[in-house]
């Protein structure tokens, strides 16, 4: 698949809403536990992946612009 600009933003866009419906109504334990010292949540990685989600569209995006 070629990038496109237009379409780079789809699932960007689409993702705290479905992290929401996904994760919104679950028990404290299912979003916050961990399995012990130095583990992580999905309340901890979720953020995390959502930025280098953000961060690869739009370094994506400049470079493309930079091309032109």
């Amino acid at each position: 698949m070629n990038f496109d600009l237009a379409l780079s933003t789809d699932v960007p866009r689409r993702t705290p809403e479905t992290l929401r419906e996904l994760l919104g109504d679950l028990p404290e334990p299912w979003v916050r536990g961990t399995e012990g010292a130095e583990t992580f949540s999905p309340f901890d990685v979720i953020p995390m992946k959502w930025l280098k989600v953000l961060h690869n569209t739009v370094g994506q995006r400049d470079a493309l612009l930079d091309r032109i």
